[in-house]
């Protein structure tokens, strides 16, 4: 009660002195004292004049509006006035005298172009025409509303920015990436801020549902946004430690001086698979099993009691129960049937300004069973006590509920590889002895121990849900003039539940897990996660004459918490009970995490401006994390220097109608990351059993002195327009080295622990990024193209003494972290083609540790050491993930309230790992395959890209090779919208929108899989890697917009 009390009274002397100096007359200036300006007005693609434009500043006499033909006349005190041209409908102009009494002013329509006149940053909206940075923002305008998620809207939007969509289940967003990998232990995800405030994400796959991570994004509405700025380098400085991989910085829309205003927006869409994987149809699955099962049974009468559609003697019953000719990727995949529903009010006066949304999302997946139901609300409101004091605050909460499948290489419990795998002989539902077909499910085949589809979309339930709350609060006082303060504060809560029960005991229709001992199975867990955060803030600005001086600094800190439980459990007594209370005793596991962050830092950045031409840029950051080690610094001190020339004010381009903006730019900074794990540097516990007794031990070997990852980034860059910003061009070259990163070393065997982390390590980028633009038609019809393309290369520089790391991710497939080659590459065999004959393969005489000779239809690999015997020591690097280059581009044609838009998207060089079509052609097992095992090789002679099937694979042929690495490059059309806006009154309207977008349509790829786009998880390891997750969708998408 005392701390309220103590705020009321705060608020009150604030008030007080708000009104106080809002009663003072402002300083009288003489406007004899001023001199004439004469300006012209032009719209900067048609140039023709521009009416009823505003033109203020601070140092003119009175503000001015041009006129019909778009000159304006003002008195300016200033020979270096700064005036403010403004116009609905257009981009807000901000243009320097310097020393002119004459000038023209362009304005760019704000509706008619794909750009921004301006940046959020930490401290507020920065000009685009002042930027010397490659801070780049997409307005809500330009963004797709049939969208449902925020990861959707941007990609190809943001040079550098690699989106990549990670499946097409329900609920997954996309995988985000700038310039590659800083860190190879930590985050390398951007750091997302929402209306100021930082969230600490759960990055983790869950370990309940296999395959699955949220969408990081999910907090965030996409009909809730005004604009989305991407920070990088020197930039996001002021989030020290946190902002390294860069800031995804979103502003919700807020409340706005306006009578009260209502807009409701609906979407209907559906959506569909592009495409399915060909595999072998009936007649060749049966061969393939022939050919297969001779070499794993005695006789043909042991071939046909195993497999009877291979005897000759079948029953009716067995005829019928092997007749059918299933495509069961057909049987799963159904349409996606997809509506968002929001409704917004706004208004306000001078005093208070609010705005109220809430909606509701529904859609079914494209895999048969799973959806997604989500409710969000928000509301958020400015307060003006004064002239001096303002307030705002913000209040959002959102329910998503979704029913999942798990994903991944598992045919027992993924319906999408059971798919791949099922026999297509076999139908459906059960057949009986007298051939009569049933209304239950068909049963799995004890031989090929194979679930069955369509039973496993209704027999496996996986459940998901989610709660998420912030509120944002805070307050804005003009102490003086030119000395403002800020104080924000902001809480963030999480709450995920996550079931799944895999069924089978009652109906026989999914395989057991854990080796046939699971005859169902049960999985549980939540987590949960608080975020507090508060910032103070003050900016101070002084003008003189030809020089502009800002100063901004501020405290801030975030205490994040986040803690997981799970549990799992095997056989319940039916299929009907599915809680962990219901499992037997034998087979239960409990496990858990926590992560804790502590985070603060201080930061000064001073802005410097001479006449709109020279701007300098300094920042200072001091920044203490909990993830520190006890014994390292507590506080580190890292800088930051941006520097830029606009060559379009000096004397000699000022006046040029040709040369609209041309800047060079640079900058230098030192980014700090302590987007790592707390148990680096501090003990932490786990569970261990003891004669079935669980307890905490604690375990790890901390390193306490361990601190901050560095990252030193190096930036030049120019941005350059001609013809009122007709044409726009932006390149950047880049270097980003990371010093004292963490890397794990080994242990000695004292510590009773494998390994300890160190600052041990480094590793460097260099790449290049360009954004261009061009208005090729003007005028009415309106036709503007655009788009970026980025490069980089990633190279370890150290691995802290070790030469390289291996990483076993199981199956085989390994990665490697080798000193001068690029993280994450891929490690395994080369392989060199099939042997026609047996008599090439006794020439080469390779063999296998257990002494296998190769022979007529194995793959010939690689010996690299040339001792003829294929082991682990034959293993190289066959490529990485990371693109030679991608980006996106985009065409928009509009005329009247008609727009035509597309967005592509690009990749290009990066290599992926096909585990899919590993497991489709893999030749050694009795399931279905791909069908290009129809061009396996079974005779001497035969020239062939498939090796012989062999029951066990006794050569490996089927090992971690480059026989499974492809070239993932690919061309996507991403969107194309066609859309008409009317802003006329109609009835009790006072203006809609329609549109119909369609998403995702067209794919152009060499790549074998059915999508080369996805990724499995946020962790930059798993990147490239086709596990066999749900392809992503096309839609087609209805929407109608209606303004009140």
């Amino acid at each position: 009660m005392r701390n309220f009390i103590t705020y009321i009274l705060f608020l009150s002397v604030l008030f007080a002195g708000g009104r106080a100096v809002a009663a003072q007359p402002h300083q009288y200036r003489d406007p004899a004292e001023a001199r004439p300006v004469v300006g012209l007005v032009l719209d900067a693609d048609t140039r023709k004049p521009v009416a009823a434009a505003q033109v203020s500043s601070d140092e003119l006499a009175k503000s001015v509006v041009s006129g019909p033909k778009g000159v304006f006349r003002a008195k300016a005190f200033s020979r270096d006035a700064v005036l403010n041209v403004i116009k609905e409908g257009y981009f807000s102009a901000r243009v320097n005298l310097l020393g002119r009494d004459s000038l023209v002013v362009y304005l760019q329509q704000a509706d008619k172009t794909l750009k921004t006149d301006r940046y959020s940053s930490p401290d507020g909206a920065v000009p685009m025409s002042d930027r010397i940075s490659t801070a780049q923002a997409v307005d809500i305008k330009d963004v797709n509303r049939g969208y449902f998620s925020v990861s959707d809207a941007l990609t190809g939007r943001f040079a550098g920015l690699r989106v990549s969509s990670k499946g097409g289940m329900v609920g997954e967003g996309s995988f985000f990436n700038l310039r590659g990998n800083r860190t190879l232990l930590g985050q390398n995800t951007p750091l997302l801020v929402i209306d100021g405030v930082p969230f600490i994400s759960d990055q983790n796959t869950s370990n309940i549902i296999n395959g699955f991570s949220a969408d990081l994004l999910e907090p965030v509405n996409l009909n809730n946004i005004e604009q989305i700025s991407f920070l990088k380098g020197a930039d996001a400085m002021p989030y020290g430690s946190l902002g390294s991989n860069g800031v995804l910085l979103i502003n919700t829309e807020r409340g706005k001086v306006s009578r009260t205003l209502v807009e409701f927006q609906t979407v209907e869409g559906v959506g569909f698979i592009n495409k399915t994987l060909p595999l072998l149809s009936g007649l060749d699955f049966s061969r393939y099993i022939a050919d297969i099962a001779g070499s794993r049974y005695a006789d043909s009468e042991e071939i046909g009691k195993a497999f009877p559609f291979l005897s000759g003697n079948m029953t009716p019953a067995q005829q019928v129960r092997y007749g059918f000719n299933t495509d069961w990727q057909k049987e799963i995949f159904s349409p996606a049937f997809v509506s968002d529903n929001t409704l917004k009010v706004r208004g306000g006066d001078a005093v208070v300004q609010y705005l109220v949304t809430a909606g509701y999302q529904k859609g079914n997946g494209v895999v048969d069973g799973t959806k997604r139901d989500k409710f969000y609300t928000n509301g958020n409101t400015n307060i003006n006590f004064s002239e001096k004091l303002s307030a705002f605050a913000s209040i959002s909460f959102d329910f998503l509920e979704m029913k999942l499948q798990e994903q991944g290489l598992s045919p027992q419990t993924n319906p999408l590889l059971a798919a791949y795998s099922h026999s297509p002989l076999t139908g459906i539902y059960e057949v009986d002895d007298k051939g009569a077909v049933l209304t239950e499910y068909a049963k799995i085949d004890p031989t090929m121990n194979i679930s069955n589809p369509v039973a496993m979309l209704t027999g496996i339930e996986g459940k998901n849900k989610i709660y998420d709350f912030l509120v944002n609060t805070g307050l804005n006082y003009n102490i003086l003039k030119n000395l403002k303060a800020d104080f924000t504060f902001g809480i963030y809560y999480r709450y995920i539940k996550d079931d799944i029960f895999i069924g089978g005991l009652s109906s026989g229709t999914i395989a057991p897990l854990m080796g046939g001992l699971a005859l169902n199975t049960v999985r549980s867990g939540s987590s949960e996660s608080r975020d507090y955060f508060g910032k103070v803030g003050l900016s101070y600005n002084l003008t003189s004459g030809s020089h502009r001086l800002d100063l901004k600094g501020g405290w801030q800190m975030i205490s994040s918490r986040m803690q997981a439980s799970s549990g799992s459990g095997i056989n319940t007594t039916t299929d009907r009970y599915r809680s962990l209370s219901n499992v037997s005793s034998v087979g239960r596991t409990s496990g858990g995490y926590a992560e804790l962050l502590n985070w603060m830092n201080f930061y000064l950045k001073a802005d410097y401006n001479y006449r709109e031409q020279l701007y300098l840029s300094a920042t200072g950051v001091v920044d203490a994390s909990s993830t520190y080690g006890a014994y390292s610094d507590r506080w580190y001190v890292f800088p930051g220097f941006k520097a830029g020339w606009k060559i379009s004010n000096a004397p000699f381009l000022r006046n040029s109608r040709t040369i609209s903006g041309l800047m060079l730019r640079g900058e230098y900074s030192v980014n700090p990351n302590s987007r790592y794990s707390s148990a680096y540097g501090s003990y932490y516990y786990m569970l261990q059993l003891l004669r079935d007794v669980s307890g905490l031990v604690r375990a790890g070997v901390p390193n306490q002195k361990i601190g901050p990852e560095r990252v030193t980034n190096i930036d030049l860059g120019v941005d350059f327009s001609l013809l009122g910003d007709k044409f726009t061009l932006s390149a950047d070259i880049f270097e980003e080295y990371t010093r004292h990163m963490i890397v794990d070393t080994k242990a000695s065997p004292v510590y009773g622990s494998g390994v300890i982390y160190k600052n041990s390590g480094s590793m460097r980028s260099r790449g290049a990024e360009i954004s261009a633009s061009a208005l090729l038609v003007g005028g009415k019809f309106r036709w503007r193209v655009g788009g970026n393309i980025a490069y980089y290369k990633t190279r370890v520089m150290s691995l802290g003494g070790q030469d390289q790391q291996i990483i076993d991710l199981g199956d085989g497939v390994t990665l490697v972290n080798r000193v001068g080659e690029a993280p994450f590459s891929y490690y395994g065999h080369r392989a060199g083609g099939i042997y026609a004959t047996s008599e090439q393969a006794a020439s080469d005489g390779l063999k296998t540790l257990s002494g296998y000779a190769f022979t007529g239809g194995d793959v010939r690999f690689r010996s690299l050491d040339g001792d003829k015997l294929i082991t682990d020591g034959d293993r190289e690097i066959l490529g990485c993930a990371d693109p030679d280059f991608f980006g996106g581009f985009y065409t928009k044609m509009s005329w009247k309230g008609f727009s035509l838009f597309a967005n592509f998207s690009f990749s290009y060089g990066n290599q992926v790992y096909n585990a899919t079509r590993r497991y489709n052609e893999l030749g050694n097992g009795f399931s279905n395959r791909a069908a290009s095992m129809g061009r396996r090789w079974v005779a001497e002679g035969q020239v062939t890209d498939i090796p012989r099937v062999v029951y066990g694979d006794p050569a490996g042929n089927n090992r971690f090779s480059s026989r499974w690495i492809e070239d993932g490059s690919y061309l996507k059309l991403k969107e194309l919208t066609l859309s008409w806006e009317t802003r006329k009154k109609l009835l009790f309207m006072t203006g809609f929108k329609v549109f119909i977008t369609g998403e995702n349509l067209l794919c152009f790829t060499d790549y074998t899989g059915a999508d080369p786009e996805f990724a499995y998880s946020y962790d930059m390891a798993m990147q490239g890697m086709d596990v066999a997750k749900i392809p992503v969708p096309k839609y087609v998408k209805i929407g109608l917009i209606l303004n009140f």
